[in-house]
């Protein structure tokens, strides 16, 4: 039996050594998740883990929203390829009402 999915959101960390305006943050936080987002499908493919991720997305704040296996977001916390500032895992609405 499978796990369930659960959905993270994954904040990936720019490149230290940009200045960048304010206001071009999320356009750069969008284009590198976008890259992420290609690479990981690849990933996903090579290694058949297709079944484990059932949403893969960028969010308008430039975060990548995935919906997965646990293992999968425990693969991507001991890689090192991507820089990853954070990894928080999504709360449903109806249970933050319950609890």
């Amino acid at each position: 039996m499978e796990n369930p999915h659960c959905r993270y959101f994954i904040e990936l960390q720019p490149q230290a050594n940009e200045a960048v305006p304010r206001s071009r943050e999320n356009e750069i936080r969008r284009s590198l998740a976008n890259d992420f987002i290609l690479m990981m499908r690849d990933w996903l493919s090579e290694n058949d883990f297709g079944r484990k991720v059932s949403g893969l997305s960028v969010t308008m704040f430039g975060q990548v929203q995935i919906t997965c296996d646990p293992s999968v977001i425990n693969l991507i916390r001991n890689q090192d390829v991507v820089s990853v500032a954070a990894i928080r895992q999504g709360v449903a609405l109806a249970d933050s009402f319950f609890h």
